[in-house]
């Protein structure tokens, strides 16, 4: 989809109506157990699924905005095709857009819908490092890690006794998408990001970047607690750095040596930041 597209698509979401995360609280269970029915419906729809994706990318929109920028996001969308081509789900239906947040963080939706915020682009330096991020989120649209957590009841450890969802009398799609809301809240499970780690490495070297982009991003992406909030805040919605780089250091060992890293024409594609 073209930049200018993507844009109106993803602006005309979060004017839609569907998910309030203001209004009604609903017991968690009963929101829970709607949500998996939803996800089990959707199992075998990805009609459903891209509507379930559309709900919570509206949700995200309208949360953070999305960043006016026509040249970056059609940088974005570049880098991130040239990746999701890669993948099983080929290179048609992904989205890529910035949410407008100092926020450092990126975000997959069900449906091939990937954000990354503002700050996250201010701090990885080269696009072999972008790439790996786009990579990683692709990797958790591919695997379907949240629609299989929604329907394994998973999210129902997140949340305590009450959420806020679309209202006691809300659909399934929006009780289900109140709850991948709180899944981008908390993060997924460790093993679901070993899982997107070690796939989304694997589909930026079929992609023709550099392995070690993924890893050197980390890096970059976690703080600690003399950090800024935004940057400490991704390491605690993730596992620990150390855990993910002793793992995507022993997958260096057997991935292409060789891979670009266009600094330049990642400086060129964000001046517009």
């Amino acid at each position: 989809m073209r930049p200018r597209l993507l844009l109106a698509a993803v602006l005309a979401l979060s004017a839609c109506k569907g998910m309030d995360v203001s209004n009604g609280k609903v017991d968690w269970e009963q929101a829970g157990s709607a949500a998996a029915d939803a996800a089990e419906a959707m199992s075998d729809s990805p009609a459903k699924e891209k509507a379930l994706g559309r709900e919570l990318s509206a949700n995200l929109a309208a949360r953070f905005g999305l960043l006016q920028d026509e040249k970056a996001t059609r940088y974005l969308n570049l880098v991130g095709l040239s990746v999701a081509r890669k993948s099983e789900r080929g290179a048609d239906g992904w989205r890529f857009g910035i949410l407008d947040t100092a926020a450092v963080n990126a975000y997959a939706a069900p449906g091939g819908w990937v954000f990354v915020t503002r700050g996250l682009l201010k701090r990885v330096h080269n696009e072999a490092e972008l790439a790996g991020v786009l990579a990683h989120e692709i990797a958790h649209v591919e695997r379907r890690h949240s629609m299989k957590a929604l329907k394994a009841g998973k999210l129902l450890e997140a949340g305590g006794k009450a959420a806020k969802a679309a209202g006691a009398k809300g659909s399934r799609l929006s009780a289900a998408a109140g709850l991948l809301i709180k899944l981008t809240d908390k993060g997924f499970s460790r093993a679901d990001e070993s899982d997107a780690d070690a796939r989304g490495m694997a589909l930026a070297g079929a992609a023709g970047y550099a392995a070690k982009g993924l890893p050197d991003a980390l890096e970059k992406l976690y703080g600690d607690d003399h950090e800024d909030k935004p940057l400490a805040a991704f390491g605690k919605r993730h596992p620990k750095l150390a855990d993910r780089k002793r793992a995507l250091d022993a997958a260096l060992k057997t991935a292409p040596e060789k891979g670009v890293w266009n600094p330049k024409r990642f400086r060129l594609g964000l001046s517009s930041l």
